[in-house]
């Protein structure tokens, strides 16, 4: 186990936590935010339970990991609610749970949750909402179901604290449902109405020339949003990546995925003896997957790891699970409103992409022309295209993607230096500043532990070390370097 050492803006968040009963963390990806809460959590969790509703794959995954991973943490224990069968998650509400515990539960069953504790006389005193900006929706006696239903939760716990990366994607009135869980509509308003009529002109909406009775566009009133941030200022903490990054590098984010146990073990099949049995998707039966040497073995293995295997002697494919694809899902989700380029390796990957992420589009492959192909970039440039779907090696060279956005992630990663080097300065640091974009730039870095895919990006990262220092040395040589690079090399 490691030793955590909280950078300034995790300690930031900590002790903003721990004083605040009920609070709002608005801080960016990558920034450390679990581990932080983590460590707020601690100064209660003697005492008391904790619970965190989160996406199904950070409930089940990331919060016992981040526990797992920090050797400050060790006396902490979680209990994954998700993974618990039907009779032992009611047995778990049969009585207050132990203090100590984090549990985790996804949004998805956290109806089933607030409908058991409505019948209880105890409540969950700390509640986290990871990726709270699902919770947006909530008005009085309205919203969505899950909304509704974590209001519930929330109204009975002593301590309830939001965190997300994307708080307002679709302006102010983003604001008033995530508020609500804060202070019951304290600081803006009792009810969504009156939030409204405060801050915000209505105007009628028409389609196709005929009025929407039962829609109407909200535009902010002058001095709204300074007001509005003002009066929630004491309860809500910002956090961005600008003030303590440089906005000069990227900022790498490495997202493990694990294989559930009988998925592992037809890996580990393949990769000792090239054959394995495995259950896909629409399968009754489990499928035999074979490797006529090792080079298919290494490929077989790499697509077990990614998901997706090809079918024999057709066009389609077999899932076999869809963790990555969960993973990519949540990333979108973290930074709602911003545009993704997505970078695949094999063919199968981007198909399944393609098929299940809503507003995908594929740059080159099969089927594209130029013509074609240059209509999606300066569609992905003018903010059109949500994720753009591109293979490192037929995208490397030559594109000017910077305008899209600057945000990037590999879902499968392959041993080639270069394509892997030249796909990232597609939307690099060098070109958003030189487009006049002052923003970080993003890699995420899907990758399936215990697998052979974690080889790629560990040699590429190599590769690009050693280049980075006979650059640095090249440059030394003629007086070029300056001291502090010179020292940091």
């Amino acid at each position: 186990m490691k030793q955590l050492e909280l950078r300034e803006y995790q300690k930031l968040i900590r002790d903003f936590i721990i004083p605040t009963p009920r609070c709002n963390i608005w801080a960016d990806c990558g920034l450390g935010k679990t581990a932080a809460t983590i460590s707020a959590l601690q100064h209660f969790l003697p005492k008391v339970p904790v619970l965190v509703v989160a996406p199904p794959r950070v409930a089940r995954e990331v919060w016992p990991d981040e526990v797992k991973e920090w050797a400050q943490f060790k006396g902490i224990k979680t209990v994954s609610i998700n993974n618990l069968p039907l009779s032992h998650r009611e047995y778990l509400l049969n009585s207050p749970p132990p203090p100590g515990t984090i549990y985790t539960i996804s949004y998805n069953i956290v109806q089933w949750l607030a409908y058991h504790m409505n019948r209880k006389k105890w409540a969950w005193p700390v509640i986290i909402a990871d990726e709270s900006s699902k919770l947006r929706s909530y008005r009085r006696g309205g919203g969505t179901l899950t909304a509704r239903c974590m209001a519930m939760l929330a109204a009975r716990a002593e301590r309830f604290v939001g965190l997300t990366a994307s708080p307002g994607t679709k302006g102010l009135k983003d604001l008033w449902g995530q508020m609500w869980y804060i202070d019951g509509g304290k600081r803006l308003g009792a009810s969504f109405k009156d939030f409204a009529d405060r801050w915000f002109h209505s105007e009628p909406v028409y389609r196709q020339g005929k009025l929407i009775q039962s829609a109407e566009r909200l535009t902010p009133k002058p001095g709204a949003e300074e007001e509005i941030l003002s009066l929630i200022s004491d309860v809500v903490l910002r956090v961005a990546t600008e003030d303590w990054f440089d906005l000069e590098k990227p900022i790498h984010v490495n997202v493990p995925i694990h294989l559930p146990e009988k998925i592992q073990k037809a890996y580990a099949k393949m990769e000792a003896t090239m054959v394995t049995e495995v259950r896909a998707s629409g399968l009754d039966l489990e499928m035999e997957i074979i490797a006529p040497n090792a080079s298919a073995r290494s490929h077989k293995c790499y697509q077990l790891a990614q998901g997706t295997v090809p079918e024999e002697g057709g066009q389609g494919y077999h899932v076999i699970h869809d963790l990555k694809l969960e993973a990519l899902q949540e990333i979108i989700d973290e930074n709602e409103g911003k545009n993704i380029i997505v970078v695949y390796r094999y063919v199968t990957d981007s198909k399944h992409i393609l098929n299940k992420i809503k507003g995908s589009r594929r740059l080159g492959g099969a089927g594209s022309t130029p013509q074609s192909d240059s209509q999606t970039i300066a569609a992905w440039n003018r903010g059109e295209v949500p994720v753009l779907v591109m293979n490192a090696l037929s995208g490397g060279h030559g594109l000017n993607l910077q305008h899209g956005g600057s945000i990037m992630v590999f879902y499968s990663h392959d041993f080639n230096t270069e394509a892997y080097q030249q796909v990232m300065e597609r939307i690099g640091p060098a070109r958003q500043a030189a487009s006049g974009y002052k923003r970080n730039v993003f890699m995420y870095h899907l990758i399936t532990q215990n697998t052979l895919d974690e080889l790629p990006l560990a040699v590429v990262s190599g590769d690009l070390e050693q280049q980075t220092r006979i650059l640095a040395g090249v440059k030394s040589k003629h007086g070029l370097s300056q001291p502090a690079v010179a020292e940091k090399v």
